[in-house]
């Protein structure tokens, strides 16, 4: 480990045990070269105090409940997240799948795609290879900038909209908007 200001660098993999909790009295920035693997029933960061993960190549994964306060960026690594509370934005230049949880920041990948099942996000969300969004309660833009389709498939949209989509497929009861919210979608097809 190194500490450079408020940026605490590990060399290698950070992984945290059930049931752990990081804390710090300031905000702070973790950066691990080799990503972050999270168990279940773990906490970074407070509502008061954020704790941004950062990793250079490594995955992030967690395997159950997690409450993340700060920003998640995976760099060129594949963010895998399982009932995962992200506090904020979420960013990597690999693939991202989430399966419930939230995320009440932006969601980016980069350079290619985004799955998630029953996860809400209400910050939106970007990719240019495609997104698969499957439940959950979505808000804020959706945006396709290199051409691709997108699936929004038993969803809950309340405000937002969605462009830059080759092809946008909407299924299996999809409720986008109210009478009080209009929705925009637009296609490029």
């Amino acid at each position: 480990w190194s500490v450079s200001g408020s940026t605490y660098t590990c060399g290698a993999r950070v992984s945290l045990a059930t049931g752990d909790i990081v804390t710090a009295a300031g905000n702070v920035t973790i950066y691990a070269n080799d990503g972050f693997s999270l168990a279940s029933n773990t906490t970074v960061g407070s509502a008061s105090v954020a704790i941004n993960l950062t990793s250079n190549y490594g995955t992030i994964t967690s395997s159950g409940t997690t409450n993340i306060y700060g920003t998640v960026n995976a760099g060129s690594g594949v963010v895998t997240l399982n009932n995962a509370v992200i506090n904020g934005a979420l960013t990597s230049n690999g693939n991202i799948s989430l399966t419930g949880g939230s995320v009440s920041g932006l969601v980016t990948s980069v350079s290619n795609t985004i799955t998630t099942n029953g996860t809400n996000l209400s910050g939106g969300a970007t990719a240019p290879s495609g997104m698969t969004i499957t439940g959950g309660t979505l808000a804020g833009n959706f945006t396709m900038p290199a051409n691709n389709a997108l699936t929004l498939s038993g969803v809950t949209m309340t405000s937002g909209g969605v462009t830059g989509a080759s092809a946008v497929t909407i299924q299996n009861g999809s409720v986008l908007g109210s009478s009080s919210s209009a929705i925009t979608i637009s296609s490029n097809s």
